[in-house]
């Protein structure tokens, strides 16, 4: 055998290699580029923000909602409007306005959205809401634009 032909195969075996390797780490580092990141908080008027309940897509890139959940003190809320306004009664937010997610919902990045605020006339600058958002716990399934599934 021809050790120059055995050296170009193997430098070309080689080259293959990395070129896959790179290829993989760089289609990893795409995929993390544009990962949403959903955070829920809670606003006060103290803290110069909207009073209320938020969410916020704090990633780089779009999160688009495939199943939204909410439970009251551990009992999962029927999805419409019978279900929230329960839902609302049970908490003491009657009269706020709620939002919810349809399924593929995008969020774009960097949006914030409200997901209970009061109405203005009970909009109160020493206003706690935080006895009434802790019987919540809220369940978002989201993809990144790879349809990746997340949870937040």
């Amino acid at each position: 055998m021809d050790p120059v032909a055995i050296s170009a195969a193997v430098i070309a075996l080689a080259a293959l290699a990395v070129s896959i390797v790179f290829s993989v780490l760089s289609w990893r580092h795409n995929k993390l580029s544009v990962r949403p990141i959903l955070r829920l908080y809670v606003g006060y008027y103290s803290d110069s923000s909207n009073p209320g309940l938020w969410i916020s897509n704090a990633g780089v890139g779009p999160a688009l909602v495939t199943s939204f959940q909410i439970f009251v003190n551990g009992s999962e809320v029927s999805p419409g409007r019978s279900g929230w306004d329960e839902m609302k009664r049970e908490i003491g937010a009657e009269n706020w306005q709620f939002n919810s997610f349809s399924r593929n919902t995008p969020i774009p990045a960097g949006e914030e959205i409200a997901l209970l605020v009061p109405p203005d006339k009970d909009r109160s600058p020493v206003a706690d809401y935080s006895d009434m958002f802790s019987r919540l716990t809220i369940r978002i399934v989201y993809a990144n634009i790879y349809s990746d599934a997340l949870t937040g």
